[in-house]
Formats: C-alpha cells, sequence, structure tokens
C-alpha cells in the first residue's frame, strides 16, 4: 500500500468553485441548505480529482454566454454560502 498526502491551502474562491462545478454538473441550482459537512466531502472529492483549478480551464466560459451565466446563477450563491459559513475564508 502507498500512502501520499497532500496538503491544499483553500481560499474561499477555491471552495465556491468546487462548489459551483458540482452543482453545475449535476445541472442543479446551488443548494442553499448546504451543510458544512456535505460541502467539505464536496471539496474533498473535487480537490482529489481536480485540484485547486477545478474541472474547467480558465476562459471555458468565455465561449459561451449562457453557460457563463447558468454558472453565475450558481457561483453567486455558492460565495454567499461561504461567507455566512466560513467568513474567515474571505473572498
Amino acid at each position: 500500500m502507498l500512502v501520499i498526502k497532500v496538503d491544499h491551502y483553500v481560499k474561499g474562491s477555491d471552495l465556491a468553485t468546487a462548489l459551483t462545478d458540482y452543482y453545475f454538473n449535476k445541472s442543479e441550482p446551488f443548494n442553499k441548505k448546504l451543510k458544512r459537512r456535505e460541502a467539505l466531502k464536496i471539496l474533498r472529492h473535487r480537490l482529489f480529482f481536480y485540484g485547486l483549478n477545478g474541472e474547467y480551464d480558465a476562459g471555458y466560459f468565455e465561449a459561451s454566454y449562457e453557460l457563463a451565466e447558468e454558472r453565475k446563477l450558481i457561483y453567486e450563491p455558492a460565495k454567499d454560502w461561504i461567507v455566512r459559513n466560513y467568513p474567515h475564508l474571505a473572498l
């Protein structure tokens, strides 16, 4: 067995990206009643597979106005949720 541990220094924007990508891929609006434990589970999963940069490359959503707006509808509530639940992760 090989055990590898990696430290990630997560900022609020990294958490917002992880939550946004998760709900965007599920084609669901952001769950404003999300529990902190569930959010951390999503974050750990996304960090394992995609790292701090997230699943999508920078500029991916610039090609389509509709996709960018759809993602923004998820990102803004995710940011607000993070500010309420993790005030030390300033965005």
